[in-house]
């Protein structure tokens, strides 16, 4: 993500990331459902890293994230949702840190 935003092959970049044992299942009209053990991961950036370049760490902050369990859809057309957690991580120098209460990346 650090990276196609930094080459400026984007203005904002998307992805959609999951636990193992769990699926994000899309429906046509663009909503999608979590299923599994797990949870899905709808992750977005409009923001340039800081800092992305070799031998150097990763300074990429306020990266958008929405975590949802099994059962809980999101809109990915408008990629919105009133459902799950949503939250923010930042890489300060090769360190991730979490806008969670207790500092995780990932949620339970």
């Amino acid at each position: 993500m650090a990276r196609i935003l930094q080459d400026g092959r984007a203005h904002k970049i998307r992805d959609i990331a999951i636990d193992e044992r769990t699926s994000v299942l899309l429906d046509p009209d663009g909503k999608a459902s979590v299923v599994g053990a797990g949870h899905g991961y709808f992750i977005e950036s409009t923001k340039a890293p800081e800092v992305c370049k070799v031998s150097a760490p990763l300074t990429f902050r306020d990266i958008s994230v929405h975590s949802l369990a099994a059962g809980q859809r999101f809109d990915v057309g408008k990629w919105t949702t009133n459902e799950g957690t949503a939250y923010t991580l930042s890489v300060e120098e090769g360190v991730i840190k979490s806008s969670l209460p207790d500092g995780q990346i990932y949620t339970k």
